[in-house]
């Protein structure tokens, strides 16, 4: 005749809990596995956001302090107000696109994914420049 077990509630949520927890957490390493490197969270994908606009930006600086070297007089004084110009525009931009999510935590991803595509444009654009203006 089978023998009646007794079975504790607690101790089996206790297992479903750790069950739980180990399946998440091969789901990080699946994914790690993957995707190497792939940001896990909302803070981590912004981030990503933040230090790929803050790249972008360090590299338009470089162009501009090179075209600022080699310019003089009027042509300096338009590429700074133009830069300034550019910038409200960037700003302005990157705002309108992430207000999509306005209030929401993807809001900043998307700050800084719209301003670091602009400002890679806005590089290109100052290399053409660059190219124009000082090569015969």
């Amino acid at each position: 005749m089978a023998e009646r077990i007794h079975v504790d509630r607690v101790e089996i949520q206790h297992l479903l809990d750790g069950a739980e927890e180990f399946i998440h957490a091969s789901a990080e390493c699946i994914s790690e596995v993957l995707s190497p490197g792939r940001p896990l969270t909302q803070a981590d994908m912004t981030q990503q956001a933040v230090d790929r606009y803050s790249a972008e930006v360090q590299a338009m600086h470089g162009v501009i302090a090179e075209l600022t070297q080699a310019l003089e007089g009027k042509q300096a004084e338009l590429l700074k107000a133009s830069q300034m110009t550019w910038e409200a525009h960037a700003t302005a931009h990157a705002q309108l696109l992430a207000s999509k999510y306005e209030g929401g935590s993807m809001r900043p991803q998307l700050y800084f994914m719209a301003g670091a595509d602009m400002v890679r444009a806005r590089t290109g654009a100052l290399r053409q420049t660059q190219d124009y203006l000082l090569n015969p």
